[in-house]
Order: C-alpha cells, then sequence, then structure tokens
C-alpha cells in the first residue's frame, strides 16, 4: 500500500486531491483521517458539493434526517419486538406444561396410546384390566389386588427366603 504524502498548510485551499491515490487507505491514519471522518474529503460528496443545487442538497439533508428518524424508530421497535417474543416463550413454556400434564390426565390419552399399541407400564394394568372385563364380564376382579384379605390372614410365609435366581434343580421340581 502507498502512503499518503503529508501536505504542508493548515489552508483549506491547499490542494489535497493529487495526493490521494485508489489505493491509499487516507481515511485511516494520518492528518486527513478526521476530516475523511467528517466528510469533508469523501470523494461522493464532494462531487455533490459541487454538482448539485442547494434545493437538492436540503432535500437529501431532509431525507437522511428522515431516514435516521426511521431508523431509530425502528430499533425501538425491535427492541420491543425482542422483549415481547422473551415474554411470550416464557409465556408458552409455562402453559405449554400445563397443557401436557392435563392431557396426559384426559381419557383421550390413554385411548389414543391403546389405540396405536405403545401402552407405558403407567397405563398398562388399567388397559389390560379394561380387555379382560370387555372380554369375561361375569368375572369379579379387585380394583387392588395389593389389599389384604381376610382369607389370607391365617397363612404361614417365612418373610426371610433367600433370593435365588438361578434355574430350579430336578429336585426342586419334584414334589
Amino acid at each position: 500500500m502507498t502512503r499518503l504524502k503529508y501536505v504542508k498548510g493548515e489552508d483549506p485551499l491547499v490542494p489535497r486531491w493529487p495526493t490521494i491515490s485508489g489505493s491509499s487507505w487516507f481515511w485511516t491514519e494520518g492528518p486527513l483521517s478526521g476530516e475523511y471522518l467528517q466528510g469533508a474529503l469523501h470523494p461522493t460528496l464532494a462531487k455533490q458539493v459541487y454538482e448539485c443545487s442547494s434545493e437538492e442538497l436540503m432535500n437529501r439533508a431532509d431525507n437522511l434526517n428522515g431516514a435516521r428518524n426511521d431508523q431509530a424508530r425502528l430499533e425501538g421497535d425491535v427492541l420491543s419486538l425482542t422483549e415481547a417474543v422473551a415474554f411470550l416463550k416464557a409465556k408458552l413454556k409455562a402453559e405449554g406444561q400445563k397443557a401436557i400434564a392435563a392431557y396426559k390426565e384426559s381419557r383421550g390419552f390413554e385411548f389414543d396410546l391403546e389405540k396405536m399399541g405403545r401402552v407405558s407400564y403407567e397405563f398398562g394394568y388399567r388397559v389390560a384390566l379394561e380387555r379382560l372385563r370387555g372380554k369375561h364380564s361375569d368375572i369379579m376382579i379387585e380394583l387392588d389386588p395389593f389389599v389384604e384379605c381376610l382369607e389370607d390372614v391365617n397363612v404361614e410365609m417365612d418373610l426371610d427366603q433367600p433370593f435365588n435366581d438361578g434355574t430350579p434343580s430336578k429336585k426342586q421340581l419334584t414334589p
């Protein structure tokens, strides 16, 4: 890259354009960088100043101010919409959990599980019970199979049975 030649003098009429080439980076460093950032050395702006009428320049300045105002308003809208999205996501998460819990408690959920053939263990007992009642309507079934019955009170049971998950021997199979 080429370096911009330094032109001595603070006079605004000192010609600086011959020192600027297409590959020079005069806007990043050096004495002209401040003037470039203010818009004084931007070639397009300089060309417009000399080619356009003052009315047209004023219209462009008004349009620029209007665009800046629109940008500020739109940035505010974006911020408010971002906050609304965050609020709605939190609300959806809370309401979604409630809706899922309510649906799982409904009979429609159980029926859909039965229909699909994907019944979990939570509902498996009830489904098997309903199928049994459907096939054999005259059967009396206890609702809680773990309730102690009066006829089982006198049965002797050894509570210290060792656990044996091995295969039963032939000696145990024959009475």
